[in-house]
């Protein structure tokens, strides 16, 4: 079955040409003698590295967005941890919270909140966490609140390639080296090579981290006895997407869109019998 394709910008498939454009205004502007040949040498380099960027997809942005991407998901798992220390205080004694060293000193100098973030510090420390790959860099720290589970493969993937990527844009200038090429062989990087980030990469990064943020959802609403919570939110899932593209219908038993043009679900097959019709 194939899903609607939400529409691109017009910027995937009409690239303009900065560098032609911009050197016509740079042109019109010198002989008027509105511009120096300092500031002309300027604005040409400038317009090159724009219409480079423009060539390459826009590599650039997407590079440093998958920094920021990662940075705010490492920073979203652990500010949840510390926020449920601070609110739910019982954990603290339990273990492994109970089992950790501290400084006794250091530790009643701090608010609630900081109490949370020196708590956090040290049992990641403890365990290596930082050294952990993909999600079990974030399962590592959820296992000690009781929300550890299983995760997509899909999402688990890109998670774990967001990862490695992120490194090698930060350490390595976005040079792709042996570690990165043997641990994402599937994204065709060559050694020695610049990585390209797609605007397509970059999208399923989003997804995602949205996705495995959901899931974190999931699991602390089922631990607070919502066992309900993963079908309201397909049941949302479904309605924004017949919102959005209507003529759209979820299929009478499993859920799953269905486009105006076919008869049945796909997945048909491993439904039910349907009961007949009276």
């Amino acid at each position: 079955m194939t899903y609607p394709e939400s529409k691109e910008p017009a910027w995937r498939h009409e690239r303009p040409t900065f560098t032609y454009r911009y050197s016509q205004e740079i042109t019109v502007a010198a002989k008027l003698g509105k511009l120096t040949s300092p500031e002309i040498d300027a604005a040409e380099y400038r317009a090159t590295l724009a219409q480079r960027e423009v060539d390459s997809g826009f590599n650039t942005v997407h590079s440093q967005g998958v920094l920021a991407l990662w940075s705010a998901l490492e920073d979203l798992v652990k500010t949840f941890a510390v926020r449920w220390l601070a609110e739910i205080l019982e954990t603290r004694r339990e273990p492994p919270w109970s089992d950790l060293r501290i400084k006794l000193g250091e530790y009643e100098q701090l608010d609630e909140e900081q109490k949370g973030y020196y708590l956090v510090d040290a049992a990641e420390q403890n365990t290596g966490t930082a050294f952990r790959r993909g999600v079990n860099r974030f399962e590592c720290l959820l296992e000690k609140l009781g929300l550890s589970g299983p995760v997509g493969d899909e999402i688990a993937k890109l998670v774990f390639e967001m990862q490695q990527l992120r490194n090698v844009i930060a350490h390595r200038r976005g040079v792709a080296d042996m570690r990165f090429c043997e641990s994402c062989p599937t994204y065709g990087a060559t050694v020695g090579k610049k990585v390209i980030v797609s605007q397509d990469k970059y999208s399923a990064y989003i997804g995602a981290a949205v996705g495995y943020v959901g899931e974190l959802i999931f699991r602390t609403g089922e631990k607070f006895g919502d066992c309900e919570i993963r079908e309201r939110a397909e049941r949302a899932s479904q309605d924004t997407q017949q919102h959005r593209h209507p003529g759209w219908r979820g299929c009478g038993i499993c859920g799953r869109p269905v486009g105006p043009t076919e008869g049945e679900c796909s997945n048909s097959a491993d439904h039910p019998p349907r009961a007949p019709q009276t």
